[in-house]
């Protein structure tokens, strides 16, 4: 049943906080009964421009539409989308930035800012969003009944997992029946614009591979007593407001924008291996005792979901290189497809493979 405009509502504004990674059938209920009480809902679609991956397939774009196309246009005309970017290591900037890009994204409707109008968030039963309860005092929390439970990674798997299907004219009922089961959790809008475009597109056919490396890599630890855990070193080096950067060549990530480094080898100290990456991957000629005179600090960067490959703790080494008329020269190696430096002024999110800019932001508070 779609949702009616309220004659007079409860809420003034009703706040969504998801990735929507995609639109199902569980967000199209918690959607529906916002508008029922609200006169205007506001979607906020996390993880925005960043590059695609096996967990966030979807662009914000692509998401809004998924969303969009569900609802009347008379509901549209009462419905918001705030794109908000992830900042993995700064949760109260996060949260300040949050605030702040909701007060401009409704600054043309000043009756939501005054002191009787109604705010409230909107959540499911498997996630109570306490932590936007805290940040958000006087948004009142409604909770949606969720007739659909399925989370968006068991469609994510589904999806990969019987994507045969979507391109062979002659499935067989097996798969036929995990198609079904995939487009049953999704509004028929959204299901309809993934077989027709998504599906038959160079991005779905670049994500279908990194899913498969990762699957083929994850194998080979099947036989694990408990699920490893990586170590893994990274370099930050600056210059003349300037950050070395290198293009991946290969999966995961491939053609993705990184800051040089790798996997800790069982016999050295994760600083040497961060050196060792950072000769291999770049050419940076700097002799080792000087490199540490210009050694800013280190950090470690733990995000459980930081890496698709599995859980991966990386230790990021910041260096700082004395100014110079020239940027120190480098030539791309190893793994690395090209390697070069970048102004901190066109560092952007969606270029950068995993965490790699929530770290350089982190480190350099940008």
């Amino acid at each position: 049943m779609l949702a009616q405009p309220p004659t007079k509502p409860v809420f003034n504004c009703l706040v969504i906080i998801g990735r929507f990674q995609p639109f199902h059938l569980g967000h199209w209920q918690m959607l529906q009964l916002a508008l029922e009480q609200s006169e205007l809902v506001l979607i906020v679609c996390g993880s925005a421009f960043q590059p695609r991956s096996e967990r966030n397939p979807w662009t914000l774009a692509e998401r809004e539409q998924m969303i969009r196309n569900s609802l009347t246009e008379a509901d549209n005309k009462r419905l918001l989308v705030l794109g908000f970017a992830d900042n993995l290591y700064a949760d109260d900037l996060w949260f300040e930035h949050l605030a702040k890009q909701i007060n401009t994204k409704t600054q043309d409707r000043p009756h939501l800012h005054e002191g009787e109008a109604r705010w409230g968030l909107v959540h499911g039963d498997s996630n109570t969003n306490a932590k936007y309860f805290q940040r958000f005092p006087n948004w009142q929390p409604i909770r949606a009944q969720d007739t659909h439970p399925i989370c968006g990674t068991k469609l994510r798997e589904l999806m990969f997992s019987s994507r045969e299907l979507m391109f062979s004219s002659e499935a067989t009922s097996s798969e036929g029946k995990e198609n079904e089961r995939l487009a049953s959790h999704l509004p028929e809008s959204v299901a309809n614009w993934l077989r027709a475009d998504f599906f038959t597109s160079k991005a779905f056919s670049q994500l279908c591979k990194e899913h498969d490396f990762v699957r083929n890599y994850r194998a080979g630890w099947d036989l694990a007593p408990y699920p490893p855990n990586f170590v893994t070193c990274d370099a930050l080096v600056e210059q003349n407001n300037h950050i070395l950067i290198i293009e991946r060549d290969r999966c995961p990530g491939e053609g993705l924008w990184a800051l040089p480094g790798g996997f800790v080898d069982p016999s050295e100290p994760i600083y040497n291996a961060c050196l060792r990456e950072l000769e291999e991957e770049t050419g940076l000629e700097i002799p080792a005792a000087q490199l540490s005179k210009s050694l800013q600090g280190e950090q470690y960067f733990d995000a459980p979901h930081r890496s698709a490959r599995g859980r991966t703790i990386t230790h990021v080494f910041h260096f700082k290189l004395p100014k110079s008329k020239q940027l120190t020269p480098i030539v791309a190696g190893d793994d690395a497809r090209s390697a070069f430096w970048v102004p901190l002024t066109e560092l952007t999110s969606e270029q950068f493979f995993e965490d790699h800019f929530s770290i350089i932001r982190s480190i350099l508070c940008i």
